[in-house]
């Protein structure tokens, strides 16, 4: 009678155990927020195309992000309701909104525009020991590259706008 009374108590032990484990995936699960909205250009119907949707923590770190899609649409998982939201693209004024439990947002980007006059990439070729290349073979090109195309051809950065523009010249991160 006592072994049947310990593995009925055992029962009840792992089922009440069970139903606590539930109830916290479920609370964890409900912390968890959508966030969802559209963004157009400021004073226009045109979507943004590509553009950040990012929450920061209290430290600015980014905890979760995404892009618009090609409608201006996004939709973003948010940990905390109260989130900070940057909305970012370059070529367009950042705007930081703080979220305040509201499950969308639509948001008009304004545009900021900056004139660069001219982009000079020089590249040069110094002498190298191990290879015995002598100061008459040293040599350099230049090349001009018109950022004004760069507008239309949906480029994110400066990096990007240059990259297939110059022969022999490759971009590469370092961070």
């Amino acid at each position: 009678m006592k072994k049947m009374n310990n593995a009925y108590n055992l029962r009840i032990i792992l089922i009440i155990t069970f139903i606590i484990l539930i109830c916290k995936v479920d609370a964890d699960a409900q912390s968890k927020s959508i966030l969802r909205g559209n963004i157009i250009e400021k004073g226009t119907t045109i979507p943004v195309i590509g553009a950040n949707v990012v929450e920061y923590d209290q430290n600015k770190r980014i905890v979760s992000g995404t892009i618009t899609d090609r409608n201006g649409n996004y939709v973003l998982t948010v940990s905390n309701p109260d989130a900070i939201i940057m909305f970012s693209l370059i070529g367009y004024k950042t705007q930081e909104i703080p979220m305040n439990r509201r499950t969308e947002i639509n948001l008009e980007l304004e545009a900021e525009s900056y004139e660069l006059e001219d982009v000079t990439v020089v590249a040069t070729v110094s002498r190298d020991p191990l290879t015995n290349v002598s100061e008459r073979d040293f040599a350099s090109s230049r090349v001009k590259v018109d950022l004004g195309d760069a507008l239309h051809m949906g480029a994110l950065s400066a990096e990007e706008a240059l990259q297939g523009k110059v022969s022999g010249l490759d971009i590469t991160s370092l961070s």
